[in-house]
C-alpha cells in the first residue's frame, strides 16, 4: 500500500497518510496527486482508477470519498483490500473513528468533528 486519503466533496485534504517517500517526497507532490485523483473520480461510480502508475480504490459517501492507493504491481492484494472496502466502514480502514463517535455515518462535518 502506499497510501491512503479521505478528501471532502470539493476535493480537499480531511485526512491522508503515505507510506512511499520516493513517490510522495513531499506534501506538495501529496496534494497535487489528490488534486488529479479528485478530478478524475469525483464524478465517476467506478471503484478503481489507474492513475501515475499506481492502481488506487475510491469509494464516496455522503460528502466524503476515500481512497486506497497502491503499487499497479499489487494487483491481487488491492483486490483483497476491495473486498475489505465493501464489507467495512471506510472509517475502519482508514484508522478513523469509526461507528461509536460517528454514529454509523461517514459524513465530512461529523469527521472533522471528531479528527
Amino acid at each position: 500500500m502506499k497510501g491512503i486519503a479521505i478528501l471532502d466533496n470539493d476535493g480537499r485534504r480531511i485526512l491522508a497518510n503515505y507510506y512511499d517517500p520516493e513517490a510522495f517526497p513531499s506534501i506538495k507532490e501529496e496534494k497535487a496527486f489528490e488534486r488529479s485523483l479528485f478530478n478524475k473520480t469525483h464524478k465517476a461510480n467506478g471503484e478503481i482508477i489507474m492513475l501515475d502508475g499506481l492502481t488506487c480504490l475510491y469509494r464516496s459517501n455522503v460528502d466524503l470519498f476515500f481512497y486506497v492507493m497502491g503499487s499497479c504491481h499489487e494487483n491481487e492484494v488491492m483486490h483483497d483490500e476491495n473486498r475489505v472496502f465493501r464489507e467495512r466502514s471506510p472509517c475502519t480502514l482508514f484508522g478513523a473513528p469509526s461507528h461509536t463517535s460517528l454514529r454509523g455515518s461517514s459524513e465530512g462535518r461529523k469527521l472533522d468533528a471528531t479528527v
